[in-house]
């Protein structure tokens, strides 16, 4: 199957490639000759002069050398306090944090055909590039405030499993020859004895365990999350090789992966609509997981195992660009989830400038670690607004649903516990409503807000809320940009 779908690819490439040449032959051998008179010659000749000493006096005030072999494409810092609330309303996180992004593209020809790109951030998570930085509490100081109440619902559904495990254990032991139909009358017996004594040996022991996880979340680190090769031979053709970011297309970090998440494989981009119809048609294979591990060197072993990720995406641009439409079928470790967003950009209705609805289902039923994880379904949707081009206000409904956790269950099955799933640590599961707003102070100095409540959420079902509301907010520096105004970058 492998084999089948890299040759796919390498005709993509070839069929791209051809007809980008072909293209190029006809442009140069139909392009009319413009005809002018004398007078619009000599004030031609005006205007590209006056252009051409206009454009040696930028390229002296902004000239950078080191561009031709390096440029960066991000340098961020920002600063953030952050709040949230359990399920069980008890107040885990109070804290500050703060987050360093870096990146870059390293250059083996002028134009940038051939590069190696580089992205690197803090943060200890797959969905989280902010770190903690001592000023209040931990992640495992919220954990252990949160522990008796995790305790509790956690305990509902692991206690019963271990109930019936005891009592199979102890009529084998005592009733080695029962047969069947005697079997089934010991066992409500049995269960009923046993379910007062084991239930609370049970929570006792997740509350320990709860009360005593050490995780690594403090400090100032900066680990490469992604680290590839890419190559654009001809314009509109694009394949990458490393630890890349993750293609979500039109839709978000809400419905599909967060934006800090990487996968390390292989990834094609036809961007030929003239020949394809698509704006973009995507291929990515590779390995997703690791979750507590974003650091890119310590995850190399990844390219040699089998591929547990692969992505086919489609995305096509209507009316101008004002209706944004893709769609994807992905499979990881055999969850077979389609996605689905649309973009409409309404900026002439004066009242938004745009409407993201988003959705995915997830298709039949999985198996992780003796859980079923059952087929689901959710969806989100934002509107968004600037105002005097300084004031960016978003506001929306998610509802994603509770087994959503299953795509970080593969890599480490306990997070199902925590209700932790690998989409945006801002959304989480659940229904909730979500507001944000960013302003900008100057050009490189933003101040950002959100606040999210989960709503109507049934705690039985959802057990375990690690962010039922949430609020942060942040500062942050665009050092990038600062930086061009210097003239060290263009």
């Amino acid at each position: 199957m492998n084999r089948v779908l890299y040759v796919l690819l390498a005709g993509i490439l070839v069929f791209a490639g051809s007809n980008a040449s072909f293209a190029q032959q006809q442009v140069a051998k139909f392009t009319p000759e413009k005809t002018v008179e004398k007078g619009d010659k000599e004030d031609d000749k005006k205007a590209a002069d006056e252009a051409k000493s206009k454009s040696a006096a930028q390229t002296q005030s902004s000239s950078c050398e080191s561009c031709r072999w390096f440029e960066p494409t991000a340098a961020t810092f920002s600063m953030r306090y952050r709040t949230l609330t359990d399920a069980s309303d008890v107040r885990t996180f109070e804290q500050g944090q703060q987050r360093i992004i870096l990146g870059g593209k390293f250059k083996f020809d002028k134009d940038g055909k051939y590069t190696v790109n580089v992205h690197a951030s803090s943060g200890y998570y797959f969905n989280w590039a902010y770190a903690d930085t001592g000023w209040g509490n931990t992640v495992n100081d919220a954990i252990r405030r949160g522990a008796p109440g995790m305790a509790d619902i956690v305990a509902m559904e692991v206690a019963p499993g271990v109930i019936q495990s005891q009592v199979q254990n102890y009529i084998n032991a005592n009733y080695p020859g029962a047969t069947p139909e005697q079997i089934a009358q010991l066992t409500p017996i049995l269960t009923a004895q046993f379910a007062p004594i084991v239930t609370p040996q049970v929570r006792n022991s997740l509350y320990n365990q709860f009360s005593n996880i050490n995780t690594r979340t403090k400090g100032w680190n900066i680990f490469v999350r992604q680290l590839y090769f890419q190559a654009k031979p001809v314009k509109g053709l694009e394949f990458s090789y490393g630890s890349l970011g993750i293609n979500k297309g039109v839709n978000t970090e809400s419905t599909a992966y967060d934006d800090d998440g990487y996968v390390s494989g292989f990834r094609s981009r036809v961007m030929r609509p003239q020949d394809i119809w698509f704006d973009e048609v995507s291929v990515t294979l590779g390995y997703l997981g690791d979750v507590f591990l974003p650091n890119f060197f310590r995850r190399t072993e990844r390219f040699t195992e089998k591929m547990n990720y692969q992505q086919y995406l489609a995305r096509k641009k209507f009316l101008g660009g004002k209706i944004d439409v893709s769609a994807d079928y992905t499979n990881q470790d055999g969850t077979d989830t389609v996605r689905e967003a649309v973009l409409f950009n309404v900026k002439d209705s004066k009242v938004l400038d745009t409407v993201r609805f988003e959705a995915y289902q997830r298709v039949g039923d999985n198996v992780v670690d003796g859980k079923v994880y059952a087929a689901g379904s959710g969806f989100a949707v934002q509107a968004e607004k600037t105002l005097f081009n300084k004031l960016t206000l978003s506001g929306g409904y998610t509802d994603i649903d509770r087994l959503y956790t299953v795509y970080g269950a593969y890599d480490t099955p306990t997070l199902d516990w925590f209700g932790f799933a690998i989409n945006g640590d801002q959304t989480g599961l659940g229904k909730r409503a979500i507001v944000k707003a960013n302003y900008k102070l100057t050009s490189d100095v933003a101040v950002s807000m959100l606040y999210a409540k989960s709503l109507v959420n049934n705690v039985e079902d959802m057990r375990y809320f690690w962010n039922k509301s949430h609020f942060n907010v942040a500062v942050t520096y665009d050092v990038l940009k600062a930086v061009k105004k210097l003239g060290l970058f263009r």
